[in-house]
């Protein structure tokens, strides 16, 4: 396909466009409105019936916030690191280690006064060498009754072969047909744990990412308590979240991403510690609430959030228990109310577009909205915990702008004549005339009237409308800006000219169906085509009588007076 081929496509297209910009004009703008508002309308009740979140939009605003919430002081995060495994090496070897040692470790937190712990290691499998210390962590572990344990839902469909029903789980709820239906679950191997258990499991979204937390998981119509609940049960805070509130089975994490991290001590300092030292750790550690867990690397549970590309799961628990107790989980504008505020924004500039409003006008209250919209959505979710999602008016809106601005380029190409519409339907014995308005008396509703009337008479392609013959910014401009030309050729005699029939420096009449007859002496000129004139030697006579018609208005306003219409 030859480049030539392309460039003459091109220009046929945008002829066409042009054409049909000034057959339809502005009601363009309004069935563009209603189409945007259709796919607008479309794509939120898809999100409302999906319940999928805008993910693109919620990481962008998390990343680019200016400030988010400070992890609470209530929450540390007691951690198996590196400098944990090097230091227990020598006395307790490599990871894993006895049972005893975190039952140890269980008994110290129970005594230092802590309000609960989340115990976020998966003992799934009993130490057949050392069922002694196994049977040490089971007795610390049931009695323990601030201690949360994990459990982790397996396929579903291994369910059929599980021997786990879900009125075993404590905390399940549900009918009792449903509390009888087994559920392929892993369970800690320890009895004692398995009144105190929370699914572990973690929201993943399609592309790998963790954004949300399940408080409650949802098992036919049986639900299932997760870790996060029931270290809350453990905790007695005025302005948690009530997990009994169906509404609050799923919370967005909102993550501490911009003031500090969660305190984290390693749990060599706390295991191997003196006493002087264990007596400073466990003031320190009174009244709060610990999430005991894994980030050495080759043996920690890493996800992908909008946090890190790397977050270790103790991280996105005290994330999850921070958002409960303290109320701040990220909510966001209901789809609906997004889909709503953006077909409002897109009627706006419908209307602005529609009612030819000044192209500086649209551009500046555009650029503004636009601003305000980045804004209020960076603004909304750096001090408080509510996302006002204002990007879906944003893109829409920025669509909506720039098809219509092309439109209005094309339409107004097409009216003044410029380049390839620059080709009326003249030939021999046509009449040309030129007509100066002037506009600043007429009001622009007026003069569109004027137009379509003329177009109707003579046809669309005969009639071209000139608003930008003078530059503004110049001494001459500012003397003639006020100056408007039509150029009407007329092949069908559709425009009577003056009584008597003389052609050139003539009134004109021209009746119309919607306004009064319109008349202006030596305010227009007509000239008649011949066969010898080409498209250029007329553009030149067009010009000369726009310079001569331009003439007699500034020599002479008192006598020449500006066209009036209605």
């Amino acid at each position: 396909m030859s480049l030539n081929f392309l460039v003459i496509l091109a220009r046929n297209v945008k002829v066409n466009i042009g054409f049909f910009s000034r057959r339809y004009r502005d009601n363009f703008y309004v069935l563009l409105a209603l189409v945007f508002a259709i796919v607008i309308g479309v794509n939120a009740t898809f999100s409302l019936y999906s319940g999928e979140l805008d993910t693109k939009t919620l990481d962008l605003a998390l990343k680019y916030r200016l400030s988010s919430p400070a992890p609470s002081d209530k929450i540390i995060i007691l951690d198996i690191d590196e400098k944990s495994l090097e230091a227990m090496a020598k006395d307790y070897g490599r990871w894993p280690w006895a049972r005893e040692v975190l039952a140890e470790t269980l008994a110290t937190l129970s005594e230092a006064g802590i309000l609960g712990v989340a115990f976020n290691i998966m003992l799934s499998d009993p130490d057949i060498r050392n069922k002694a210390s196994d049977d040490i962590f089971n007795e610390i572990a049931k009695d323990s009754s601030h201690a949360v344990f994990p459990m982790i839902r397996l396929n579903p469909e291994n369910d059929k072969l599980s021997k786990v029903q879900l009125g075993m789980i404590k905390g399940a709820t549900g009918t009792q047909n449903d509390l009888e239906k087994t559920v392929a679950i892993l369970f800690p191997a320890f009895s004692g744990t398995h009144d105190k258990l929370g699914l572990v499991n973690l929201n993943v979204a399609e592309d790998g990412f963790i954004r949300e937390y399940d408080l409650k998981a949802t098992e036919g119509k049986v639900k299932l308590p997760s870790m996060v609940a029931k270290v809350i049960e453990q905790v007695s805070i005025p302005q948690a979240i009530k997990i009994d509130n169906p509404l609050s089975d799923k919370i967005i994490l909102n993550w501490r991403n911009k003031r500090g991290d969660y305190e984290r001590i390693s749990f060599s300092d706390l295991f191997l510690s003196d006493a002087s030292t264990k007596d400073k750790l466990f003031k320190h550690l009174y009244g709060k609430i610990i999430v005991f867990g894994v980030s050495a690397p080759g043996i920690a549970n890493v996800k992908p959030t909008s946090y890190s590309i790397s977050t270790d799961d103790n991280l996105i628990l005290a994330t999850a228990i921070d958002d409960v107790i303290s109320n701040s989980d990220l909510k966001i504008l209901s789809p609906l109310i997004q889909a709503l505020f953006a077909i409002s924004y897109i009627s706006a500039l419908c209307w602005g577009f529609y009612i030819r409003a000044e192209d500086s006008k649209i551009e500046k209250v555009f650029l503004a909205s636009q601003t305000a919209f980045i804004a209020v959505t960076i603004i909304s979710i750096s001090y408080t915990s509510q996302l006002f999602d204002l990007t879906l008016a944003f893109l829409f809106g920025t669509a909506y702008f720039v098809l219509a601005k092309v439109y209005m380029t094309v339409e107004k190409n097409a009216h003044r004549g410029n380049e390839d519409f620059a080709k009326a339907d003249a030939n021999k014995d046509t009449v040309c005339h030129v007509l100066c308005i002037e506009y600043v008396s007429v009001p622009d509703k007026q003069i569109r009237v004027l137009l379509k009337e003329l177009e109707k008479a003579v046809g669309i392609n005969n009639v071209f409308y000139l608003d930008n013959v003078f530059s503004k910014d110049n001494l001459v401009g500012i003397l003639s800006e006020k100056f408007d030309f039509l150029i009407v050729f007329d092949s069908r005699n559709a425009i009577n000219i003056s009584p008597n029939n003389d052609i050139l420096d003539n009134s004109f009449f021209i009746q119309s169906a919607q306004t009064e007859v319109l008349q202006r002496r030596f305010f227009s000129q007509s000239f008649l085509l011949d066969e010898k004139q080409d498209n250029e030697s007329i553009n030149i006579r067009v010009a000369s009588l726009i310079c001569h018609l331009t003439q007699h208005a500034l020599l002479d306003t008192k006598k020449y007076e500006a066209i009036k219409i209605g």
